[in-house]
């Protein structure tokens, strides 16, 4: 048979005995046989014994006609022998590497997924807080402010400011110095349809050496008094130089009688502040 010729020459070649290792041996040729494209290697095998070339099969190619009509050695010498085939197959079955693997490249590592956020937790939606009620007494307060105030006239362009700012000063000034116990009355005269007197001031720096009295119109500003006032008491630094309610009219003067107290001879000097209305 042929597994049996097979066996024994393989055993003569290797020194082995062929129907030892026949298993390993047969092995190791299918699988050349499968590489190759053939079914076993039994037929890899006749293919081999039966390898020729027809004239027709290659034209063109070079070769003559019968040039390689059946297979021998001395025909082709290249051609593999059935001993190379049975080494090739012993020393597969005896040493089997893996098939190299073809790697393209590295693989491309993917990006992570990100980890999903967990849900959130519902937030608590504190109540809108309600305005209180208005006490009854307070809505009876309001109500009363606004009655007030639309009985009230609306002031117009005409009407007099009492803003502080918005004062005008009137200067009194003696022409020359008063000598010690001297008397004199320094007059001016408004040129507005009405000046409101407010307020007196004499220097700090001299009040103490004058005694001084004003009248407006032909009104004392501080009637009843024994004497005249001390001028230091009308001071920048004071708060009670004030007077209130009392109007200049055109035509008519604002007049101040002072007295040198001193013992030394002083110029006088000092100012009304009050509102001018044309």
């Amino acid at each position: 048979m042929f597994e049996d010729d097979y066996a024994a020459s393989a055993g003569d070649y290797f020194e082995v005995g062929g129907a030892e290792d026949y298993a390993a041996i047969a092995g190791a040729l299918d699988w050349i046989a499968q590489e190759q494209g053939f079914a076993s290697g039994a037929e890899l095998l006749s293919a081999l014994e039966g390898y020729g070339y027809g004239g027709e099969a290659f034209p063109g190619d070079g070769y003559g006609g019968e040039g390689f009509v059946g297979y021998d050695d001395e025909a082709y010498a290249g051609a593999p022998t059935v001993e190379d085939v049975l080494a090739a197959s012993v020393g597969a079955a005896r040493r089997r590497r893996p098939m190299p693997v073809r790697r393209l490249g590295r693989p491309v590592p993917m990006p992570m997924r990100p980890a999903a956020r967990p849900p959130l937790a519902p937030r608590a939606i504190s109540p809108v807080p309600m305005r209180p009620a208005v006490p009854p007494q307070r809505a009876a307060q309001a109500v009363a402010r606004l009655a007030s105030a639309a009985r009230s006239p609306v002031p117009t362009r005409g009407a007099r400011s009492r803003r502080p700012e918005d004062r005008i000063p009137l200067n009194f000034s003696s022409e020359t110095p008063l000598t010690p116990g001297q008397l004199i009355t320094i007059a001016v005269h408004p040129q507005v349809k009405r000046f409101e007197v407010d307020q007196l001031v004499i220097p700090s720096t001299i009040g103490n050496d004058f005694v001084c009295e004003l009248t407006v119109g032909k009104n004392p500003q501080r009637a009843g008094s024994q004497s005249m006032t001390p001028a230091i008491v009308y001071s920048e630094l004071s708060k009670v130089g004030t007077f209130g309610g009392q109007v200049c009219e055109l035509g008519k003067q604002i007049s101040i009688a002072v007295q040198n107290i001193g013992t030394a001879d002083r110029r006088f000097i000092g100012s009304v502040f009050g509102w001018a209305e044309e």
